[in-house]
Formats: C-alpha cells, sequence, structure tokens
C-alpha cells in the first residue's frame, strides 16, 4: 500500500457521519424549557402560538442578518476587509472586478457567514477577536430590543429565535472543523497547539490579502500550521495554506502528504471546501502522477458534491491536468488558459499570484512543446 491510500484510491474516503443523538437532547432539552416556561407562567395564553411558526422563517434570517452585520461592523471598524458575507440563501461574493449576489436556494436553512481579510498585521489578535464578538453582541442588543418593545406576536416570535441563537453562540462547539463565536475565542485565548494554529492562519491570511506569496512566508508560521492536533478547529484552512506553499515550492511528495491528510477528514470539511480538495487530487494526478483515469475520477467525485455557487472556470485547472496526462497539450494549455482568466476573477491575494506566475509559465511551456 502506498502512503497516500486514499489519494491513491487504495483506500476509500471517509464517510461522513450524521449525529442524531446530540440534536436530539439538544431539541428536547429546548423543549423541555418552553414546557418549563409555560408552566411557570400561570397565564393562560401560550407561550408561543401557533401563529409563531408561521413568522420563525422571516424572523430567523432578521436574526442571523443583524448577528452577520454586528461581525461585518466590526469587522471594518477594526480594519478587515470584507470578502464573503452570506445569510442563509443570500450571498455576496468579493470578486476582483467588485461584489457579486447569489442567491442559493441550497442553503436556504443555513446560518449566516462573515469572512473578512486582515490587511495588517498590527495588533492583529486583538482586532480578530473584537471582529468575532460583533456578533453575539449585535444579537444581545437585539434580544434586549425586543424585550423593550411591546409583546406583539412578530416581536415575541423575533424574541425567543434571538435568544435560541445567543444561547448557541455563547456556548463553545464546532461544527465539522467549524468553530463557532465562543469556541473561537476560547481557543484563541488558550495557550496550545490548536490555538497557535489559529493565530498563525490569521498572520498568514493577512500577508495573503498584503499580496505576499508563500516564498515571503515566515517558515516558523508554516510549521506551526501542519501540528497534528485532537482539535480539527480550522485545519482545512491550514491544510489549504500548506497545499499553496508546497505548489509554490514545486514539493510533489509533500503535496501529496498535505492532500492525503485533507482526504482523510473530507467528511468534516463543509462542502465548498471539500470540493476544493477534491479538484486538487484531480490536478495532481494529472500534472504530477500522468494518470488520467483517477484524474478523472477525483474530478467525478467534485462534480458530485453538492454545495454553492460555482464559478466560471472553476474545474478548469482538473481538466488541463487530465489533458496534459493523456499527452493533448494544446487542449491543457486552452484549459490553463481559462484557469488564469478564473484567477484573475479573485481579490487580491498572494497565494492567486504565485499560481497565476505559475500556471501562465507552464502554459507557455505547453504551447511551446504543440
Amino acid at each position: 500500500m502506498s502512503q497516500t491510500p486514499i489519494l491513491d484510491g487504495e483506500q476509500p474516503l471517509p464517510v461522513r457521519k450524521i449525529r442524531w443523538v446530540p440534536a436530539l437532547l439538544v431539541g428536547f432539552a429546548l423543549g423541555g424549557l418552553l414546557i418549563a416556561l409555560e408552566r411557570t407562567r400561570g397565564s393562560p395564553e401560550p407561550l408561543i402560538p401557533p401563529q409563531a411558526f408561521a413568522l420563525s422563517l422571516p424572523a430567523l434570517y432578521v436574526v442571523i442578518l443583524l448577528h452577520e452585520l454586528g461581525h461585518l461592523i466590526a469587522a471594518r471598524a477594526v480594519g478587515f476587509e470584507l470578502r464573503t458575507f452570506m445569510a442563509g440563501a443570500f450571498l455576496f461574493n468579493k470578486e476582483a472586478g467588485g461584489w457579486r449576489f447569489r442567491f442559493v436556494p441550497r442553503h436556504l436553512l443555513w446560518g449566516g457567514l462573515t469572512a473578512a481579510m486582515p490587511r495588517s498585521d498590527e495588533q492583529l489578535l486583538g482586532r480578530y477577536v473584537w471582529m468575532i464578538l460583533g456578533g453575539p453582541a449585535a444579537s444581545l442588543v437585539l434580544l434586549i430590543v425586543t424585550l423593550t418593545l411591546p409583546a406583539v406576536l412578530p416581536i415575541r416570535t423575533l424574541f425567543w429565535i434571538d435568544l435560541i441563537l445567543t444561547i448557541s453562540v455563547c456556548i463553545p462547539y464546532t461544527v465539522g472543523t467549524f468553530p463557532n463565536d465562543a469556541k473561537l475565542i476560547l481557543l484563541l485565548a488558550r495557550k496550545g497547539a490548536v490555538g497557535d494554529r489559529l493565530v498563525a492562519i490569521l498572520y498568514l491570511l493577512a500577508l495573503d490579502a498584503q499580496g505576499k506569496q508563500p516564498s515571503e512566508w515566515p517558515a516558523e508560521l508554516i510549521k506551526t500550521l501542519g501540528v497534528s492536533t485532537s482539535d480539527n478547529s480550522r485545519m482545512p484552512v491550514a491544510l489549504a495554506l500548506l497545499l499553496s506553499d508546497a505548489a509554490d515550492k514545486e514539493d510533489s511528495q509533500r503535496m501529496a502528504e498535505i492532500l492525503e491528510r485533507a482526504l482523510a477528514m473530507n467528511h468534516k470539511m463543509l462542502p465548498d471546501v471539500r470540493r476544493a480538495f477534491f479538484a486538487a487530487a484531480a490536478s495532481y494526478h494529472g500534472f504530477h502522477r500522468g494518470d488520467a483515469p483517477r484524474a478523472e475520477e477525483w474530478l467525478k467525485r467534485t462534480r458530485s458534491v453538492r454545495s454553492g455557487v460555482l464559478q466560471n472556470g472553476w474545474d478548469s485547472h482538473a481538466l488541463a491536468a487530465i489533458s496534459f496526462a493523456k499527452g493533448a497539450h494544446v487542449e491543457a494549455a486552452k484549459y490553463l488558459t481559462r484557469y488564469i482568466a478564473f484567477l484573475d476573477h479573485q481579490p487580491l491575494s498572494g497565494i492567486v499570484a504565485a499560481e497565476r506566475t505559475r500556471i501562465t509559465r507552464m502554459r507557455d511551456r505547453l504551447a511551446v512543446q504543440a
């Protein structure tokens, strides 16, 4: 067996396990709490009238939107550059040419996301903590406001949903590899490998947002990213940064090792991240192993991942790798041209700049050979 059995197809991918028991326990706990409150009130009027359920989804979106706006306002206040803003199915992504809005029905019942990049490493950790606290602070303000307003049905519905969200963000937990606000604060406050990795990720993202390429990254931060821990919080981000560094150094063996680690935990990743690593596996087999069938198999898996909205040309690099492995260099060069156009739509990034230089050099070399 090879040293990268999952990448090489010798072992199956881990299967994602849906943990129903914790979700049911949380549901029973909330139900029990509401029943207890109902009985202690001594009022004939129900605590949550049946009509409130029709207002639940709009109220949920209001609560999520205000929570994410809290992160957004805090991010701007501390000098972070907003890259992604999502509230349920409403998604805004920053591209090189400006902002792009997408409506993603698959995310209808999802939560929210605010992704912002630091453009400076001055007092970076403290600024990041303030950005994290912005969301819970906004949720708490909404909770206080709804308590002071008249107890009409829409306000009461908003109050209860915001109360549940506020409690959930204040209890530290991780969904897959994605820590919530409280868990992030806890990890950053602790001393240890996980907290050090989060800090290293933060500083490298700041360098990337400044246009610094992987060759300019401090070696000690790169080393910190690769430390294995039982807590995999934000590990996919660390592996993506490590993969960019290995690709920049053209270290094929290290790229395979990083991909193997990523694929071994793919079942814990968000769909968009899982798809990105699958596509990287396809590209690796095409360009570095010359194995077109294996590359095609990984690309097929990539396309089977159901997630959000795809940008035009997202699979061009993998398609170029498959054509290269088949000896179709002219076709590979055409796909690489499409991939360069895809990179040109991305915001300022040192990783993207290094990738573009590398891909342009490869495309020109293939064109000459053809």
